[in-house]
């Protein structure tokens, strides 16, 4: 997904990934059943790629985000 503002992430089966990429030079925030507290694209190009186990959402990877 390019996103320009905070997103919500849909729901997923088991094994599916996505990569989401800040489109904006502010940050945007990721929403959605997260296996962590609180994820947010710092910047322009900033990505996250995520899987979905048990109807939650892990980082697989991420660039120029924070994780928390």
């Amino acid at each position: 997904y390019f996103v320009e503002a905070n997103f919500t992430l849909p729901e997923a089966v088991d094994g599916q990934e996505v990569t989401v990429i800040n489109k904006d030079n502010g940050s945007i925030s990721i929403l959605g059943s997260l296996g962590a507290d609180n994820i947010a694209l710092t910047g322009l190009n900033s990505t996250v790629t995520l899987r979905c186990f048990n109807n939650v959402w892990y980082v697989i990877s991420s660039h120029n985000t924070n994780i928390v």
